[in-house]
């Protein structure tokens, strides 16, 4: 099942963010001890309803195991571009295609918003999983951030990709 995550989900979406920033720190922007010491109330504000931006939830019965956030800019000159963050499935369920539908999800959620005509993303290149699920959603690499994360005194490259919705004249 998925679904749009409400503030109900906030136990359950804190849990999943948390593991997924321990297991996969460069896959985020953000660290673990970062969001650790955020409180409930931090989590809960990203599931705020909003006409601009969701998260979106996959779940195996009640289990909350994959997510994916998209988000309008919220700059005049920039809203028409919406932009995909904090995507993670749980690492038991990856394989099985539950990345796909809440990204088709969010894309479909993006493509209803006013104005919006493309989504953009970041992905570190060597997460190979992701940068396959994005490109199968019909996202291009338009540029590489070289050395965009550090973690552990290592440096990451990101691939920054978009997709031009069927509204776009840019596309």
């Amino acid at each position: 099942m998925y679904r749009r995550l409400t503030t109900d989900d906030t136990t359950a979406y804190r849990a999943l963010r948390l593991a997924g920033l321990q297991e996969c720190p460069t896959a985020f922007g953000s660290s673990f001890a970062e969001e650790l010491a955020l409180s409930d109330q931090d989590f809960a504000q990203q599931l705020m309803p909003g006409e601009d931006g969701c998260v979106i939830g996959a779940f195996d019965d009640d289990q909350l195991v994959g997510v994916v956030g998209v988000q309008q800019n919220r700059f005049e000159k920039m809203r028409h571009k919406a932009f995909v963050w904090g995507m993670y499935v749980a690492s038991a369920r990856r394989g099985a295609h539950v990345g796909r539908n809440p990204l088709n999800q969010a894309l479909q959620f993006a493509g209803r918003l006013s104005g919006v005509s493309q989504v953009t993303l970041w992905v570190v290149r060597e997460n190979q999983g992701a940068c396959a699920l994005y490109a199968r959603a019909g996202f291009v690499t338009y540029g590489t951030e070289p050395a965009a994360l550090q973690v552990a005194n290592r440096f990451y490259d990101e691939l920054l990709m978009v997709k031009f919705l069927g509204n776009s004249s840019a596309s």
